[in-house]
């Protein structure tokens, strides 16, 4: 009711009249949005960067940037009075803050692992393949579908592959050389 009015429209037509109303705003709506995104922000406030950080992973507070900044501890940059970080610099600075344990460096390794597998194999007349899926990691001997060794990682695996190497040794020259 509008005005103690009442108004009896088809679907037809009040289709038609809430189009009248929505296209308009709609194209409104398309001008206020910008046409292409905004960029990447490469410059940063204290309490951006510390935003920034904590999305990254590295949960920090304003107060820790400044820290850091007195420290001489984080890459940083002075206009005027202002402290200003580079996403770029902060990005390269974690990484380089980063330990990586032996079994994330070992994991990239299959290649490594295989390389050894293959001299070991060639000196004891034998093939060994080097297998990665989804229970780990295995080694096989001369392509046979039994599992030599079936470790849950990498590190498991290397120590398997030293342990081969060793026994082999014994059972040659009845020694270890060092």
């Amino acid at each position: 009711m509008m005005g103690g009015k009442k108004i009896v429209t088809t679907a037809d037509e009040l289709r038609a009249l809430m189009g009248e109303i929505v296209e308009p705003l709609r194209a409104e709506l398309a001008n206020l949005r910008p046409s292409t995104p905004p960029a990447v922000q490469k410059r940063m406030s204290p309490e951006q960067a510390a935003r920034f950080l904590t999305d990254q992973g590295h949960p920090t507070t304003r107060a820790t940037i400044y820290d850091l900044v007195y420290r001489r501890a984080i890459p940083y940059a002075k206009v005027g009075h202002r402290v200003v970080l580079f996403r770029h610099e902060l990005l390269e600075w974690l990484e380089s803050r980063t330990n990586r344990p032996r079994w994330c460096e070992a994991r990239t390794s299959a290649d490594q692992f295989q390389a050894r597998l293959n001299k070991l194999g060639k000196s004891m007349g034998i093939t060994l393949t080097f297998e990665r899926d989804a229970n780990g990691c295995c080694i096989r001997i001369n392509n046979r579908p039994n599992v030599l060794a079936l470790g849950r990682g990498p590190v498991e695996m290397d120590a398997y592959i030293d342990g081969l190497r060793d026994m082999y040794l014994l059972m040659k020259f009845g020694n270890v050389p060092e």
